[in-house]
């Protein structure tokens, strides 16, 4: 016969529940079927053998026979055994908390705090449940084990910060000790190799920022298929010149930027004068910098021929570092820059102020070659001495270096 504990509902001796040892749901008692088994009453707690069929609303006793004598002690209500479970669980994570806090910093210590009461809220769901006693008790335990192993760890865990030098009385900082500066260690026997010469000084400073590979948002100067990509569709053959001019400015200022953003472009008046020789002033805005272009008509007619002048240019970081990259990987040698803005107004052909760096190993001793960064009326970006260009009749441009 299956067994379990009584547990006394309402006034009337004798009615009330059983709570089955299996974890199997309560199955009620009645007061005139405990009379009925020969018993005048059943005390809270006491542990009974019964027989349950199955009742109008839930599992019913038929035979109900105590399996002990006297008054036992009461068991603790579930809410106790609830507050225990939960209580020693907030004990453990909070001093675990304490312990993230002091030797990981608050950050870490806020995060480990949202997970302890994620922790605590699925104890608390566990203990609340329907669930079989079995598996309530075995949620608790997989609980306590999770927090005692965390505590554990952050207890006798190793710590990088456990090999740090330590404070001195007077408020300094011991160095670690360094091993005794004995020579290189050999086997018995063996000659050890010769000595290398120490690295020659190198000369010169060299600049903060270290170039690498550029990434996926540069845009070679020459790059004009990857430039439209950020561009709407180009105009078709039957679009208004002036449409088509405005576009080929924002094709040439990201050109120019050397990385993509946001642009539009306007002229004085609304349109481009078309009659040979013309002039109209236009303006690219570029994420907010105002670059400004002077078209020149060429040749009107037909087939329009026409220039395209900066007046004022852009420049961006990533532009820059790639440019550099682009033209002095070759080298094999270090590459640096100086902080370069974002996104920066410049003026063509004066220089702009930002300087990049390579490592010359060619004699020693080595030295940092610095070459000032200067955005070219006509050739995009220089570094070094720029080239010295102008425009010749026909619209051609003739440098000289």
């Amino acid at each position: 016969m299956p067994e379990g504990t009584f547990k006394r509902v309402g006034g009337d001796e004798g009615r009330g529940v059983i709570i089955p040892d299996d974890g199997g749901p309560d199955v009620h008692v009645r007061a005139d079927l405990v009379r009925l088994s020969g018993h005048e009453s059943l005390d809270e707690g006491r542990r009974v053998s019964f027989d349950a069929v199955d009742g109008p609303y839930a599992p019913l006793a038929t035979r109900v026979t105590p399996l002990s004598r006297g008054k036992p002690y009461p068991p603790l209500p579930d809410e106790y055994a609830q507050g225990c479970v939960v209580g020693l669980l907030l004990l453990v994570l909070v001093a675990a908390a304490v312990m993230v806090w002091r030797r990981y910093g608050g950050e870490n210590a806020w995060g480990f705090a949202l997970v302890a009461a994620g922790l605590c809220g699925l104890v608390e769901k566990i203990e609340t449940s329907r669930l079989p006693k079995p598996f309530r008790q075995a949620g608790r335990g997989i609980a306590l084990s999770l927090a005692l192993a965390a505590l554990g760890f952050l207890v006798w865990g190793g710590d990088d910060r456990d090999t740090e030098a330590a404070p001195t009385a007077t408020g300094g900082v011991t160095a670690p000790a360094s091993p005794p500066a004995t020579g290189p260690v050999t086997a018995p026997g063996v000659t050890p190799p010769p000595s290398s010469p120490a690295p020659a000084a190198t000369e010169g400073v060299p600049l903060p920022v270290v170039v690498t590979a550029p990434g996926a948002e540069y845009i070679s100067h020459e790059d004009e298929e990857k430039a439209r990509r950020f561009l709407p569709p180009v105009p078709d053959e039957h679009a208004p010149t002036t449409e088509k001019l405005l576009y080929e400015l924002r094709l040439e200022t990201l050109l120019m930027a050397g990385a993509p953003g946001e642009t539009s472009a306007t002229c004085e008046g609304g349109r481009v004068s078309l009659g040979a020789g013309a002039t109209t002033g236009c303006t690219v805005v570029y994420e907010g910098v105002e670059v400004r272009w002077t078209i020149r008509i060429e040749s009107g007619g037909m087939l329009v021929q026409y220039v395209l002048i900066p007046q004022r240019g852009v420049v961006t970081a990533t532009g820059v570092y790639g440019a550099f990259w682009e033209r002095y990987q070759a080298k094999e040698a270090p590459l640096r820059c100086g902080e370069i803005p974002r996104v920066a107004a410049v003026e063509p052909d004066q220089g702009t102020g930002y300087t990049c760096q390579f490592l010359d190993t060619s004699a020693a001793p080595n030295r940092w070659v610095d070459l000032p960064v200067t955005l070219t009326r006509w050739n995009g970006l220089a570094f070094g001495t720029p080239p010295r260009c102008n425009l010749a009749s026909g619209g051609m441009v003739v440098c000289s270096y």
